[in-house]
């Protein structure tokens, strides 16, 4: 048996969760993460650089959705992978710390450099998005008072937020 395609590695990437230890295997020291310029979510920084910086991701999943990681919230639909390229369209199932239904497809775009992840640039609808997760200032604030927590307990200063 030869070894895992690029597909693969990408998925395996997400079931080991980006910003984990067993995530962080699969990606370059200076890997890239960029985020739709229009969602504005937790974060007006809207490209992340390093492997430290994946956290920042994972402190804003957090965040943003009461039961984020839950089995069965990612639902891939397709993938395809061509030389160094891995494209991806899954749709996300959470729940909004306000209780409401989340459900979006996402495309996400990845890059490697030899057989590590060298780039992923994630897309979504961002309309969706923001009536869904900040329907109120008060469910705006909720998140950012999280992000804050997720900050304090990652135990360093995450200056993205």
């Amino acid at each position: 048996m030869g070894a895992p395609s690029k597909a693969e590695r990408v998925l395996a990437w997400l079931e080991a969760g980006i910003s984990t230890e067993a995530g962080q295997a699969f990606v370059t020291d200076d890997v890239v993460f960029a985020g739709p310029p229009s969602s504005q979510s937790a974060s007006s920084a809207l490209r992340w650089n390093g492997r430290d910086s994946l956290r920042r991701v994972t402190i804003a999943d957090r965040a943003l959705y009461k039961n984020f990681g839950a089995p069965g919230s990612r639902i891939d639909h397709f993938i395809v992978e061509e030389a160094d390229q891995v494209l991806l369209q899954f749709e996300v199932r959470y729940t909004t710390w306000t209780g409401a239904a989340y459900r979006n497809d996402y495309v996400m775009a990845v890059r490697f450099a030899g057989d590590k992840i060298a780039s992923a640039a994630v897309l979504m609808d961002t309309a969706h998005f923001q009536q869904v997760l900040y329907p109120t200032p008060e469910a705006r604030a909720g998140v950012a008072q999280r992000i804050a927590d997720g900050r304090r307990e990652a135990g360093a200063p995450l200056d993205v937020f």
